[in-house]
């Protein structure tokens, strides 16, 4: 939370009138931030962090083994088909990164991998199946 701590009434009450928005930060669909904001002044009045125990872990983990449950599209440059299998390569809370293990048409600028970015990550076990989750097990 970002809040000066001394924000009270006077402060306040300078923006009456102002227009005054509700903005959240961070994944759509699971914002990890939301605020109060003057846009006429552009400053931030009020903001919360999202609760660390609503925060939920990414589905994968590094060297997971996937395989693709529906064809994932990304326009205008490739669609990988369902069936399709990869390895994942990397694991953050705003990326999710799979090495296909078939070459993809249109995917060579990125290596031959598979993304999902902050705002998609949350639809990921659409797209997805770990088919390896022993390997999984084995590392814990």
């Amino acid at each position: 939370m970002a809040v000066d701590p001394r924000l009270g009434y006077d402060e306040i009450r300078e923006h009456a009138g102002h227009k005054i928005e509700c903005v959240t930060y961070g994944d759509k669909t699971a914002p990890a931030n939301a605020a109060l904001e003057c846009v006429d002044c552009g400053i931030v009045l009020i903001d919360y962090d999202r609760p660390m125990e609503d925060i939920q872990p990414p589905p994968v983990e590094i060297g997971d083994e996937i395989r693709l449950i529906q064809d994932v599209e990304r326009f205008p440059h490739f669609v990988a088909k369902k069936g399709a299998t990869g390895v994942v390569s990397e694991v953050r809370t705003d990326l999710i990164c799979v090495r296909m293990d078939e070459k993809i048409p249109g995917a060579e600028v990125w290596d031959n991998d598979l993304s999902w970015s902050e705002g998609q990550i949350q639809g990921i076990d659409r797209e997805i199946e770990v088919i390896s989750p022993e390997s999984r097990e084995s590392r814990s």
